[in-house]
């Protein structure tokens, strides 16, 4: 059979893999989600991207549409953040310094402190902005 591309939301799918597994490479379907996909669209889980026929890709990509994935739920997450920057929650001001926001910083913030090397932002703490 000729290998054909399984573009699914503008994701390819890896064909060497189960559907539920190459189900997962696209932005927001988890393995959870993907399993509900999956039995919704009565796919059996051990089918091979690759054996999936045309209408079983168009019952599926149909499925993943019923859900935010991808760009959209990239925007989301963006004008989340932003609206917490904005308004200078405790979490916004984590995410513009480059700090991990929800857990242990004394010990367990390697990464985030590696990676926020050239990305540090004052911060101006003050309540009432001069003009």
């Amino acid at each position: 059979m000729a290998q054909r591309e399984v573009r699914i939301q503008g994701v390819s799918l890896r064909l060497k893999k189960r559907v539920p597994i190459s189900l997962t490479d696209i932005f927001g379907i988890g393995t959870t989600r993907a399993l509900q996909i999956c039995s919704s669209v009565n796919i059996d889980l051990n089918t091979k991207t690759v054996d999936l026929t045309d209408d079983q890709v168009k019952a599926v990509s149909a499925e993943v549409e019923k859900f935010v994935v991808e760009g959209e739920l990239r925007n989301l997450l963006k004008l989340e953040k932003k609206k917490l920057t904005d308004r200078r929650t405790y979490r916004g001001l984590r995410h513009l310094m480059g700090l991990p926001i929800n857990s242990r910083t004394r010990t367990n913030a390697k990464t985030c402190k590696r990676h926020r090397g050239s990305k540090r932002v004052l911060v101006d703490f003050s309540k009432d902005k001069k003009k």
